[in-house]
C-alpha cells in the first residue's frame, strides 16, 4: 500500500519460502490450505502489479490446484467451493 509493490512481492515470496520450508500440510489440513491460499492470492496480485504476469499465473495456478484437491476431498463443501470459485476468478 506504500507504492512499493516490487518490495512487497519480494517479502511475500520470502514469507512463502519460509512457510514452505516449515513443511505445512495444506493437502490434509484445511487451516494450512486457507493460510497458504491467502499468501498465494496476495503474491499473485503483487506479481501482476509489478508486470510479472507469468509468475502471477503460476502462483494463481497453485492456489486453484490447492482448492481443486480439497474440492475432490470434500465435494460440495460450501467453504471449499467459495475458495475454489475465488481462486478461479483470479
Amino acid at each position: 500500500e506504500t507504492g512499493q509493490s516490487q518490495r512487497a512481492a519480494e517479502v511475500y515470496q520470502e514469507l512463502l519460502d519460509k512457510i514452505l520450508a516449515s513443511k505445512p500440510d495444506p493437502q490434509n489440513d484445511l487451516r494450512h490450505a486457507t493460510k497458504l491460499s491467502r499468501i498465494y492470492e496476495t503474491l499473485a496480485g503483487l506479481e501482476r502489479r509489478t508486470g510479472q504476469p507469468d509468475r502471477a499465473a503460476a502462483v494463481s495456478a497453485l492456489r486453484r490446484e490447492l482448492w481443486r484437491q480439497w474440492d475432490r476431498r470434500l465435494p460440495d463443501n460450501p467453504f471449499v467451493r467459495r475458495q475454489l470459485e475465488a481462486a478461479s476468478r483470479q
